[in-house]
Parts: structure tokens; C-alpha cells; sequence
């Protein structure tokens, strides 16, 4: 390809040729401001870094090969005094260079899948560094609490850096984070929550592996009043520890949240009327082991809901009535194929009027020797006959255990 020509952005993807870094001309990369690979390369297809002057914007992400032993040669990134964005999100990157800590217009810091084990010391000096993602299992310097421009912070591992627990704190500025606290030392959770309470702008919080501290903030932790996301679900969440829904999910304060992901051991009849009376509330995942009591749920129920998850307990679409989630257009739920085929429940979908899709799992709830592939058809059979007679005629997936 002709290279020799001055350009200002530069993007590389379907790679299949063989080229060289020799075909790069320095003098034509002089002037780029953005570089971005959107194929795997090989590390001698990308052209010295040394050849970027006024480089803004730095895209290597899935860039080099794992079989290498070396990886890809960050050398000279400290002299890019210009970059903004470095992503290096899936990189065969081994290190970051301690002068790293030059480049002090960076923003925006992705180096989440690559081979990076710990980040030099240095890279607290970043002071306008707003956006910082890595892998849990990534060791942080200490001295993180210096950089105070930052926003967001993903996929921090507490036990591999349990001096963050602290440092938190003095990270005002932050309004997305996700820790992982797989392993932390319980000691630490009390200095956590008092972290986490310190971070008054905090829009978006996730929480991997949560344990006790999950259970903990049940009752000690007040989430800031703009708080828009919360996610402490655990994918196999019949090893949750929380054992209710926590106090502060109410509509007082919980006034902007619009997505929501929680499982819970117990639920209460009224939690989901609860849940349903947020607001802004517009995504919800909820799984819970058992349900004390009759669910009760109101026709003014999940006004702005489009999705809607209930796992792990039994529920149905005429659990909601009329008037409540006039807005749902995916719906999941778990619901007995005995219940179904008996006619005990009424699975019409009629007044929920934005479906689009259903994903239901039949669930065994009493035991029975004969006749149950045929009780699991007529319920299949009824739950498809509902969404056929659904003015929109949502799609449906049907799934049994």
C-alpha cells in the first residue's frame, strides 16, 4: 500500500498481508494523530512508536501474538507527550515502561486482557488519568489515591491490592466503578463501605464476588443519590450470600436508578413491589432461592421497566396486573410446567402490551412418576399459544430442568 504520504488518522483492519514495519515511512506517520489496529497483527507488522510526534490517540488492542515470548515493544511510548487514549485492551503486552508517567495528557488507560501483572509506580503521577480499566488479578501501586481526575475505575481486584480499600476514598471524582473482592480480607470491609460512602459521585457501582461485604452493605452503606447502576449479581447465584433485599432499595433512595441486578437468598411478598416502585428503574435481574409469603404486586408496578429477569423462583405474567410494566419488552421468568398444563395458572401475556420477547424456564415444583414429558408439551404448547395471541406476537424461549 502507499504510505508516503502525510495523513492524520490511520486505522488498520482485515489485515492478511504480509507487511512488514519497514513499509511504514516515518516521515508519513509524523503527523498522524490517531493509530488504531482493529485486527489481531503480528508485533512486526506495527510501526516503531518512535515514528508518532504528535500521536493523540493509540488503539492496540488484540495487537501481537501469545506464542511470542517478548510481546509488544512499548519502548518509546513515554515519548508520545500528546496521547490522550492508550488502549491496549487485549494487547500482548508483558509491561508498561516506568516512563509511562511523561505522559501526562493521558485520559484514558485500557490494558484489561493483556499480560500485565502490576503497573509501575509511576503511573500515579497521571493526574488528568480519568478512566483506568485492568484485570483483577492486576497489582496496584500504591499512591492510587493520587489521582484524583479519575471517573471511572473497572475490574479492581481488592486482594491483590488491598491498600485501594483505603485509597478509595480520596477518589471523589469517580462516578463508574467495579471492584472484584474474590479473597479480601474481611477485615477490610468496614474501611471499604466508609470508602465507598466517601464517593459522593458515584453513578455506576459493580461488584464481583461480594460476600459478606454485600451482605454488610445491607444495612451500613447509604448509595449516593445519583447512583444509576447497581450490580452485585452472581452468576451462580445459589451461592449468594445476601440474605434480603437491602433496606436502601426504595424509591426515596434510589430515586435515578435505572438498572438493577441483585440476588438475594429470601425474598419478602412485597420486595418486588418494592423493586417495581423505582421510579427510573428500566433494567432488572433479580434471582432469589425461596419467597416468604404471597407475592403481591400493584398495577402502578415498574413503570419504566423494558427488562425484566426473575430467576430461581416461581412467578408468572399474570403475577403482574394490568396497568403494571406497560413498558417491558423482555420478560424472563421461572414458572411450574405442572401449575401451566392443570390450568392453575393463567399464562397470558395479553396486558404486559410491549412484549417482544419471552424466555421462560419450567420449573419442577412436586414430584410426579408418569406423564411428565407430556405435562412439559401442554405447557409448552399453552405458553406459545399466549404469545401467538399477543397483538405483537412476541418471540419466546422455553427451557426446562
Amino acid at each position: 500500500p502507499n504510505l508516503q504520504r502525510k495523513f492524520r488518522r490511520l486505522s488498520l483492519h482485515n489485515i492478511k498481508a504480509k507487511v512488514q514495519n519497514h513499509q511504514f515511512d516515518s516521515t508519513s506517520l509524523s503527523k498522524v494523530r490517531t493509530f488504531a489496529v482493529f485486527s489481531p497483527v503480528a508485533c512486526d507488522w506495527l510501526p516503531s512508536l518512535s515514528s508518532f510526534q504528535f500521536l493523540r490517540v493509540l488503539d492496540l488492542g488484540n495487537c501481537g501474538s501469545r506464542e511470542s515470548s517478548s510481546g509488544l515493544n512499548l519502548k518509546y511510548v513515554g515519548n508520545l507527550i500528546h496521547l490522550r487514549y492508550l488502549g491496549l485492551k487485549g494487547a500482548d503486552v508483558h509491561e508498561l515502561p516506568v516512563d509511562i508517567s511523561k505522559l501526562q495528557l493521558l485520559q484514558i488507560l485500557d490494558i484489561q486482557g493483556t499480560r500485565i501483572n502490576e503497573l509501575p509506580a509511576s503511573i500515579v503521577q497521571l493526574r488528568n488519568l480519568i478512566c483506568l480499566s485492568v484485570d483483577s488479578g492486576l497489582r496496584l501501586p500504591k499512591g492510587m489515591g493520587n489521582l484524583m481526575s479519575l471517573e471511572v475505575l473497572e475490574r479492581v481486584g481488592l486482594s491483590s491490592s488491598p491498600h485501594i480499600v483505603e485509597e478509595l476514598r480520596h477518589l471523589t471524582e469517580v462516578m463508574t466503578l467495579s471492584i472484584n473482592c474474590d479473597n479480601m480480607d474481611e477485615d477490610l470491609i468496614d474501611i471499604l463501605i466508609k470508602s465507598l460512602g466517601n464517593l459522593h459521585k458515584l453513578q455506576n457501582l459493580h461488584i464481583d464476588d461480594g460476600g459478606r461485604l454485600i451482605d454488610c452493605m445491607c444495612e451500613s452503606w447509604v448509595p449516593p443519590p445519583n447512583l444509576r447502576s447497581f450490580d452485585s449479581w452472581d452468576p451462580f447465584f445459589f451461592f449468594s450470600s445476601l440474605c434480603r433485599l437491602p433496606k436502601w432499595v426504595n424509591s426515596r433512595s434510589l430515586p435515578h436508578l435505572s438498572s438493577l441486578a441483585i440476588d438475594v437468598e429470601e425474598l419478602q411478598g412485597d420486595d418486588v413491589q418494592i423493586i417495581g416502585m423505582l421510579p427510573a428503574l428500566r433494567s432488572l435481574r433479580l434471582a432469589a432461592k425461596r419467597v416468604m409469603g404471597r407475592l403481591v404486586v400493584r398495577a402502578d408496578a415498574f413503570p419504566s421497566a423494558r427488562c425484566c429477569k426473575f430467576y430461581g423462583f416461581l412467578t408468572w405474567p399474570c403475577l403482574f396486573p394490568p396497568g403494571a410494566m406497560p413498558r417491558v419488552q423482555h420478560l424472563e421468568f421461572w414458572v411450574s410446567y405442572w401449575s401451566i398444563a392443570i390450568g392453575e395458572v393463567d399464562c397470558g401475556m395479553n396486558h404486559l402490551p410491549s412484549l417482544e420477547h419471552v424466555k421462560v424456564t419450567l420449573q419442577r415444583d412436586r414430584f410426579t412418576v408418569n406423564g411428565v414429558d407430556e405435562e412439559v408439551d401442554i405447557a409448552k404448547a399453552l405458553l406459545r399459544r399466549a404469545t401467538e395471541a399477543h397483538p405483537k406476537r412476541p418471540t419466546i424461549e422455553i427451557y426446562s430442568t
